[in-house]
């Protein structure tokens, strides 16, 4: 383990539980944000088109909620545990995924969705190496 004198199985329960606590404030966040449709958007402009924009996409907006939290809390592991190497190359590899993703969203005239499933898409990633990375390593 990285944490200079800590106990790996006492770093691991630790870890673990900061994954449990970022799944349910992301799951949260997600309700939150999928109740407060209505009244969010409004917030920040009253355009009706834009409006309208939001609203075909809201769901790829507080969908990914509680996956994108625990990328955050294994972010935050992976780099306590000095491992920015992995970190580096995790982030390549989503950010070459989305690149080739948004690369199609004009040709295929995916529009405002495409774009959004494509920062799904680097998250989805980054949670897949990740994921893989924490449970694979004795890195804590």
């Amino acid at each position: 383990a990285r944490f200079r004198g800590e106990d790996p199985a006492r770093v691991r329960a630790v870890a673990d539980r900061l994954l449990v606590w970022g799944l349910a404030v992301g799951v949260l966040i997600a309700a939150l944000l999928a109740l407060g449709r209505p009244w969010i958007p409004r917030v920040f402009t009253d355009d009706a088109e834009v409006l309208a924009a939001v609203g075909a996409i809201w769901a790829l907006l507080w969908a990914p909620q509680p996956l994108n939290a625990l990328v955050f809390v294994w972010d935050g592991i992976f780099m306590a545990a000095e491992r920015f190497r992995f970190l580096a190359g995790a982030m390549l590899l989503a950010a070459g995924a989305g690149a080739l993703e948004m690369l199609l969203v004009v040709p295929q005239g995916w529009g405002l969705a495409g774009v959004w499933w494509g920062m799904i898409l680097i998250n989805a990633v980054r949670a897949l190496t990740l994921a893989w990375g924490y449970w694979r390593a004795r890195m804590v």
